[in-house]
């Protein structure tokens, strides 16, 4: 008689209790189990398994034997594909997916690229080195002291002007602005490279 595969048996229970993204890979029993006896729960009382330890239990005649495991997963994340130098303009095609243990190896790390929008890298990214998002920036579009074309909205009235930009800013993001004949600050979104917009509304 062919003794069953528990740890198959096991893994195969737990697949649907995984993390999106994550896959089991491997699970050890502490305990050696009876050839007769049967898999009665895994992870009982769990909707998904987040944690590298939990609970099996089998069936041999009236005894059920609870017995501990530990398992193994992975999940993909994006690493970069080659060394890249802080300021570098970047791009999904820069990173690849790469497998990494899915409970001590990369926490927080992204699976896949932001949406639209260009981005420099913030600081260096290594080669095979997991990519998050504190590694990525906006391009700066206005740089403080740049002249700036700024486009105002009132209402049905649009006027464009000059203003000088006091702060750097990446696209999307607010600068502050001053009317170089009056001094005056104004907030304006920067829309461009040396372009923002406001609204009066």
């Amino acid at each position: 008689m062919q003794t069953p595969d528990r740890e198959a048996e096991v893994l195969a229970r737990i697949a649907p209790l995984m993390p999106v993204g994550e896959r089991a890979t491997h699970v050890a029993l502490a305990c050696r189990i009876p050839a007769g006896a049967t898999l009665k729960s895994t992870a009982a009382g769990m909707v998904r398994l987040e944690t590298r330890g939990f609970i099996v239990e089998f069936q041999d005649g009236d005894r059920t034997i609870a017995c501990s495991a530990t398992l193994e997963a992975e999940r993909t994340v994006l690493a970069a594909a080659r060394d890249i130098a802080p300021g570098e303009a970047v791009s999904a095609a820069d990173f690849a997916p790469h497998p990494v243990d899915a409970y001590s190896i990369a926490p927080g790390s992204l699976t896949s690229f932001p949406d639209a929008g260009s981005y420099v890298a913030a600081s260096p990214i290594r080669t095979g080195q997991p990519l998050y998002a504190s590694n990525l920036a906006r391009p700066v579009a206005v740089h403080a002291g740049d002249l700036v074309s700024v486009t105002v909205r009132n209402g049905p009235v649009t006027i464009r002007t000059q203003l000088q930009a006091n702060s750097n800013a990446a696209v999307g993001e607010t600068a502050t602005m001053v009317n170089p004949g009056t001094g005056a600050p104004i907030a304006a979104t920067v829309t461009g490279p040396r372009s923002a917009e406001m609204s009066l509304q």
